[in-house]
């Protein structure tokens, strides 16, 4: 197998503007949409049982008497008046299952002063993480974003080659059903329900600063002259089968939120996905 992994890069050289054109990453339970913006940026993110709706008996009560008389008209060759029926009455009820749903957003905002340059976002296939890099005034900002399958947490690393160079303010937003908390003096909630009978949910955002200050409030988390910073997220729902939504979606994000470095989660996750990643190649010249 070729040792030249430089290659599974998709790289480019401006900010997604859709969702279409933001960076994946995820470990299969949790994921994120990176749009790599400078002075504004938008991680999207998703848990796998964010759906809406809830447990319901949406069998058709008048399907097994329609049933009999579907197959007179088929044996007739009266299709259109088969399906008709079959419509009508054979159908569940709703005829529809609610929509997956997104968790919401991460909103993060950096005061620029200054002309950008060298400005390139990437994602490397053979590393699972998203990058994101630019100049300001001869300063080098450099973002990264992974969602680790051995942590179970998407991970957020901000570095400047200048120190206390690093200032940011975080939201978490999302269209409906939800608001956020003060959980700690580090860590901000994003929490709601689907509806009044749907699945719980919630998101933790745990930022571990080096140098400068933290400040949170319900709304916000401020973030000022640091030298690098790491936001993890931790997310969960109520769901635990089609049947049983009585979960602690709570419990849930704060197990999930590991006591490790950067160093050690990226190590981590690197070894993980390159196991998978570097299993087999294949050359078609």
């Amino acid at each position: 197998m070729s040792d030249n992994f430089d290659r599974y890069i998709l790289w480019y050289r401006q900010p997604a503007k859709e969702w279409v054109e933001a960076l994946p990453v995820g470990n299969g339970r949790i994921s994120a949409m990176v749009f790599g913006g400078i002075e504004k940026e938008r991680i999207q993110l998703n848990e796998e049982t964010l759906w809406d709706g809830y447990a319901m008996d949406r069998n058709n009560p008048e399907a097994f008497f329609a049933l009999q008389e579907v197959r007179k008209l088929l044996f007739e060759g009266k299709n259109n008046e088969a399906t008709e029926i079959a419509s009508k009455k054979m159908m569940g009820i709703p005829d529809r299952i609610k929509s997956y749903q997104t968790l919401g957003d991460l909103n993060l905002e950096f005061p620029i002063n200054g002309e950008i340059e060298n400005y390139r976002r990437e994602l490397n296939l053979d590393t699972g993480i998203a990058k994101t890099e630019y100049s300001v005034n001869g300063t080098k900002f450099t973002r990264e974003v992974f969602a680790t399958a051995i942590d179970q947490v998407i991970v957020i690393r901000i570095e400047s080659d200048k120190p206390k160079s690093i200032s940011l303010k975080g939201t978490m937003t999302r269209p409906q059903e939800a608001s956020t908390k003060k959980v700690s003096d580090n860590c901000l909630m994003l929490h709601g329900q689907c509806g009044t009978k749907g699945v719980k949910f919630c998101a933790y955002v745990l930022a571990d600063i080096e140098g400068g200050n933290v400040d949170v409030t319900d709304e916000e988390m401020s973030i000022k002259d640091v030298d690098s910073v790491t936001l993890l997220i931790s997310a969960a729902t109520s769901y635990v089968n089609q049947n049983d939504t009585s979960a602690d979606p709570y419990k849930r994000c704060q197990d999930y939120l590991p006591d490790k470095s950067y160093e050690e989660l990226k190590k981590a996750h690197i070894t993980d996905h390159q196991s998978i990643f570097r299993r087999v190649e294949i050359n078609l010249g």
